[in-house]
């Protein structure tokens, strides 16, 4: 009875949410590009598999006889897969947070990354389950996730990751520039030669032991950005001579000239030196630098610089604050607010002249002195920031007031003082490495020789200045080196291999810097240049392998002209890039040996080493590559190619030539074929293959091995042989005729398009009797009684079987050559064995 008395139990249900609630998701928003350690907020670009999961609980409510009732609640959790854009290029992520939830590692979440190479794979979720949403986002890092946790709620919290963009570079501000203006995934199409002195930023800012996280996350102009970084770290940038040039505001440099009335142009009344001091109005003494702390999760910080004595003076005159997103930390905000604040309190006011067209070598960020006593200066040192060239080829120069670097006796708060305390500014350079002198292919220095240097220098190495000498005693400085070169030996043997070489591996060790890896593109366009032994190749893929220890693979080898061959262990290395230094060597040095001394500097610029107590290194300058060959040409007869050419003059000089082929006019593809005398002036190419077309080149090679210029190509097509048996013979000219015999006496002449045909007889008989027959082109007779059978006025045949050729030559003798023997009977007729000649 009790059932009929029973109640239905009472439900309690949620509302079911059918879709994910996004919090943000932009479209159409610049992708970001992070270097370094950075915070990001990622950006959902994909979800899918929205799933509800239902969750029920029953509780009775109880009563008497049984007839309590009971209630159901109904609730709901929820699941999606999404994707997160991060940013453009290779992305290490160390946490994420979604929310505010604090950071956890991605796995914890369920998330998979995807670095952001290229060609990297499509999420396997993706593609089995959403096939027409398939896509890899090839060269964009994401985060993904196939069920992410919702709870309660279908809304998608905001998510923050902390990442580091490009980890390989680690923190290098210089290699972080490179990237930005020249890469070919994400950078701005900035031809990478073009850029000079990236290298000396790094070895700047690590001696101060500060560095910078840049990250592009707004839509701005390349120069903005660039500007907001060489302005935080201190560095110069300006444009001269069609290279994009950075500097360090330091005075490591030195003094290049001392300006005197001897040197400034002047007109009429004008002052040879102005100075338009700044305004008063804008010395501020102090300066805010906000930055993003990470220490603090990356949030916002501000660090406050005041110069107490000038606001004890003039009161306080506070700047407009700086946001520089690139500084992480506050020991680096402290760095930056430093010489940010004394470039606004002490550099202010410009110097104005004018000078001829002599001082053509002077550029912006060279350090001279002024001396003008209308002004009061006697070698005053300034800082040149601008010249511009008048229609008259003079040069208007301005110039700001230098100072140095920061007073190395300053203190940073205590608080924030980098690890090591202050730089000491008079520490020792140590001696540069010993340098690799070389002088590069002609290829590369058109105008005419040079010697190129590689060099480099401990970790308070700055640089050195480079003095030569022809006789090991006067010294004069030839020039300046401000960067470290890339530049070793060979860890093991390379061998001799055609390009593309992807059999052997270049084993290298270097002093100092890294060598990146590259992409195809760059290897093709020679991008990664370096000195291997003598021979020049380009390399794709480098790896690590232990301390400044290298192993590159995917050599494009031989370039420029060089030679490939083999190269033993403990051979010269060095990449060429823009801390190579190069000298133009005067003409008259050729021959000679020249002494170079390296007198280095700290990398404040200080503590330069004395002339007298560095080591002498010397090199004898090589003669010029030898020149090209003259009038290259190629005849084709059948399926041989002849390649004739103008003898070189003082052929002593060389010691071979060598003949080049491919089946394309791209010479990185063609292989030495034959290396000949270079007192010869004719070569043949047995191709033994109808419509084939080649191209060729040819070099000189000097007795000291230097690699001559190259000669071509020109190409040749064979001809269609047509059934006639070529014998490996190299066909006979005579008077515009061209004339094959065969074994069996028969003669073939050439159709003037693409083959020889049989001669048409004239005579045919199995006996003549005559003195002399005269024959047009063939004969066929099985005896000759009596005088000689002449044919075409150039062969006579005998009654003894011999075959002899008209010439004037007189006196007998043999010559032997690559086609064949040639015996002169002492008449001075050439007699040739029918067996010898076919």
């Amino acid at each position: 009875m009790s059932g009929l008395f029973s109640t239905k139990p009472i439900v309690n249900k949620e509302e079911r949410l059918s879709a994910v609630r996004l919090q943000t998701s932009a479209y159409g928003a610049p992708v970001p590009l992070y270097f370094g350690e950075n915070r990001a907020t990622g950006n959902i670009i994909w979800y899918g598999g929205f799933q509800a999961i239902e969750h029920r609980q029953k509780q009775s409510s109880g009563g008497k006889g049984g007839g309590g009732g009971s209630t159901v609640s109904i609730s709901y959790t929820y699941k999606t897969g999404l994707m997160l854009a991060l940013g453009e290029g290779i992305i290490a992520v160390d946490s994420v947070m979604p929310g505010n939830e604090g950071f956890k590692v991605p796995s914890s979440l369920g998330f998979e990354l995807f670095a952001g190479a290229l060609g990297q794979p499509t999420w396997s979720v993706l593609t089995s389950r959403y096939p027409a949403q398939a896509l890899g986002y090839s060269g964009t890092a994401l985060l993904a996730v196939s069920a992410y946790d919702l709870g309660s709620s279908a809304n998608l919290p905001n998510f923050s990751v902390k990442l580091r963009g490009f980890p390989d570079l680690n923190t290098r501000l210089g290699g972080y520039i490179e990237l930005f203006l020249s890469s070919k995934l994400v950078g701005a199409g900035f031809p990478s030669v073009r850029l000079n002195g990236l290298g000396a930023i790094d070895t700047y800012l690590a001696a101060q032991d500060v560095t910078f996280s840049p990250k592009v996350v707004e839509i701005k102009a390349a120069a903005e950005y660039l500007r907001e970084w060489t302005s935080m770290s201190n560095i110069g940038m300006v444009w001269s001579e069609g290279d994009l040039k950075f500097k360090p505001l330091t005075d490591s440099a030195g003094v290049v000239a001392h300006l005197d009335a001897d040197d400034f142009l002047v007109s009429g009344d004008e002052l040879p030196v102005t100075f338009e001091p700044g305004n008063e109005d804008d010395a501020y003494n102090r300066l805010s630098v906000q930055y993003e702390d990470a220490s603090n999760d990356y949030n916002t910080s501000t660090y406050e610089e005041v110069d107490q004595a000038q606001v004890d003076r003039y009161g306080l005159r506070p700047a407009n604050t700086e946001v520089y997103t690139a500084v992480k930390s506050a020991p680096v905000a402290w760095w930056v607010a430093q010489h940010r604040l004394h470039r606004l309190l002490y550099i202010r006011g410009q110097f104005k002249f004018r000078l001829s067209e002599r001082w053509v070598a002077l550029e912006p960020m060279d350090v001279v002195t002024l001396t003008d006593p209308l002004l009061g200066l006697w070698q005053e040192p300034v800082m040149i920031i601008e010249i511009n060239e008048g229609d008259d080829g003079d040069y208007d120069v301005i110039a700001e007031p230098y100072t140095g670097t920061l007073d190395a006796a300053s203190e940073a708060p205590p608080v924030q003082v980098p690890v090591g305390g202050g730089p000491d500014a008079g520490v020792a350079p140590g001696d540069a490495n010993a340098p690799l002198i070389f002088q590069p292919p002609v290829a590369l220095v058109p105008s005419g020789p040079e010697i190129w240097m590689a060099t480099s220098g401990g970790p308070n190495w700055g640089g050195c200045e480079v003095w030569a000498s022809l006789d090991g005693d006067s010294y004069r400085r030839v020039g300046l080196i401000t960067g470290s070169a890339r530049h070793g030996s060979l860890r093991a043997d390379l061998p001799a291999q055609a390009s593309p070489d992807e059999v052997n591996t270049l084993e290298v060790e270097i002093h100092t810097g890294e060598l990146e890896p590259a992409t195809q593109q760059d290897v093709e366009d020679r991008i990664t240049t370096c000195y291997a032994g003598g021979e020049l190749l380009a390399y794709r893929d480098s790896t690590l392998v232990g301390a400044g220890e290298y192993d590159l693979e995917y050599l494009n080898r031989g370039i420029y002209g060089t030679e490939i061959s083999s190269h033993l262990a403990g051979a010269p290395f060095a990449r060429l890039d823009d801390n190579i230094f190069k000298y133009a060597v005067p003409s008259d040095w050729i021959g000679r040996e020249i002494y170079i001394k390296l007198v280095s500097f700290n990398v404040y610029g200080l503590s330069s080493q004395s002339l007298a107590d560095v080591t002498a290194y010397s090199y004898t300058i090589q003669e010029a590559p030898p020149p090209a060959l003259a009038s290259l040409t190629a005849t084709v007869f059948q399926t041989t190619v002849i390649l004739e050419w103008g003898r070189p003059e003082d052929p002593e000089k060389y010691s071979r030539i060598d003949f080049l082929r491919s089946d394309d006019d791209d010479f990185n593809n063609a292989t030495v074929i034959a290396s000949v005398s270079p007192l010869l002036a004719r070569y043949s190419d047995a191709v033994g293959e109808s419509s084939k077309t080649l191209y060729y080149w040819a070099r000189l090679i000097s007795i000291y091995g230097e690699v001559g210029i190259l000669t071509g190509p020109v190409m040749a097509t064979t001809g269609s042989v047509g059934g006639v048996p070529v014998f490996a013979l190299v066909p006979t000219v005579y008077m515009g005729d061209i004339i094959y015999v065969r074994a069996d006496m028969s003669l073939y002449e050439w159709d003037g398009i693409s083959a020889y045909e049989p001669a048409t007889p004239l005579i045919a008989a199995n006996r003549i009797l005559a003195g002399t027959v005269s024959v047009a082109l063939r004969l066929e007779a099985a005896e000759i009684v009596g005088g000689s059978i002449q044919i075409g006025n150039l062969f006579s045949v005998n009654t003894v079987g011999k075959m002899l050729t008209k010439s004037a030559l007189t006196g007998q003798r043999t010559e032997r050559t690559s086609e064949g023997t040639y015996v002169y009977d002492a008449a001075g007729d050439l007699t040739v064995e029918l067996g010898e000649l076919l």
